[in-house]
Parts: structure tokens; C-alpha cells; sequence
């Protein structure tokens, strides 16, 4: 299984006619492994790229439905977190491009043979990883009872505010009303 996805997600260029081009891909777990780290346990969903290519630009627009298998931060009991996306990437030949005002604007050589799309997609889908890995829906009392007993009960919810941060918002708090009663 070993670099089956090694090209899985290569579009050849030269021969690709200008215009607007569609292509539907699977997301598998493989792929993510292959690309170095899986960050989830499983995957599933679909890519769907529309690619429009142009004389000096290409625009590879990406919609991503899925869902990954994560593992709760408190509990690790595995849950599905849904995602839903989608992005914009823009490759042209020419550096003199001043029109496009985006972030992903990538130069190309001119005698490229294949759009690997692989890096694209693997950054796209990892990014939908949360921070904190606790689904919303997730109480403290569906985790089992011995983790629950190895965290100690704490099944406080309310965030922990630091005593600096707390003196920070204390004067932000002062200064706004010093600011209403001077009006």
C-alpha cells in the first residue's frame, strides 16, 4: 500500500484544455499516513476540485466534506467531528501578476508537467482538527467512571480565568466606564 497515493492527487497540465475542469476524489486515512502523520484514527468524505485553467492562471477551487475520528482529549473515547469547506488556490506562470489580491497565489515554471494537489488537500483537512479535541455535545458523565476518577471529578466547565488576566479585564472594564461618564 506504500506510495498508493503517490499520485492520487496529480493532474497533468499540458494536456488538460483551457476551461473549467471537475474532479472528485475520496479522502482515506492512507493518504494522511503517507504524507508523514495522521492526526485523526479514521477519515471519510469526499473533494471535489474544480480547476479552471487559463492561459497564464489556473484556480483550483476546493470543496471538502468529510468527517474525521478523533480522540476526546479527556476521555479518549474516539468521536466524529463533521467538517465542511471550502478554498481557493491560485497558480499562475507569470510574476507580474497584480490582479489577484488573495494569500494563496503560487508561481508555477512554465514547463510543468503535473498539479500535485496532495499537500494542498492534507493541509486543508488537518486544519479542520480542533484545537481541543472534546466534542460540545460531550458531558462529563458520558466519559467512563474509572477516567473520571483518574481526573478527580473535575467536571467544573467554567473556564479558569488567571488572577492577571482577571486585573487586566478589571481595568479594560474601568476604563470603558471612565470613558462613558466623561461623555
Amino acid at each position: 500500500m506504500e506510495n498508493e497515493f503517490k499520485n492520487y492527487f496529480k493532474i497533468e497540465i499540458p494536456k488538460l484544455p483551457l476551461g473549467i475542469h471537475y474532479f472528485d476524489y475520496s479522502l482515506h486515512i492512507e493518504f494522511f499516513e503517507e504524507m508523514g502523520e495522521a492526526l485523526m484514527e479514521k477519515i471519510e468524505g469526499q473533494i471535489r476540485v474544480e480547476l479552471n485553467k487559463a492561459p497564464r492562471l489556473i484556480v483550483v477551487a476546493y470543496t471538502i466534506n468529510g468527517k474525521l475520528e478523533l480522540l476526546c482529549d479527556r476521555c479518549l473515547q474516539p468521536y466524529w467531528h463533521p467538517f465542511s469547506l471550502t478554498h481557493k488556490v491560485y497558480y499562475t506562470f507569470e510574476r507580474k501578476m497584480r490582479e489577484i489580491e488573495e494569500e494563496d497565489v503560487f508561481f508555477l515554471d512554465k514547463n510543468i508537467q503535473y498539479l500535485d494537489l496532495s499537500q494542498d488537500i492534507y493541509d486543508l483537512v488537518t486544519l479542520q482538527i480542533p484545537y481541543r479535541k472534546v466534542p460540545e455535545w460531550c458531558p462529563a458523565a458520558s466519559c467512563p467512571a474509572e477516567i473520571m476518577l483518574h481526573l478527580g471529578n473535575k467536571t467544573n466547565t467554567e473556564p479558569l480565568i488567571d488572577d492577571r488576566w482577571a486585573a487586566l479585564a478589571k481595568i479594560k472594564i474601568e476604563h470603558l466606564e471612565e470613558e462613558n461618564n466623561s461623555i
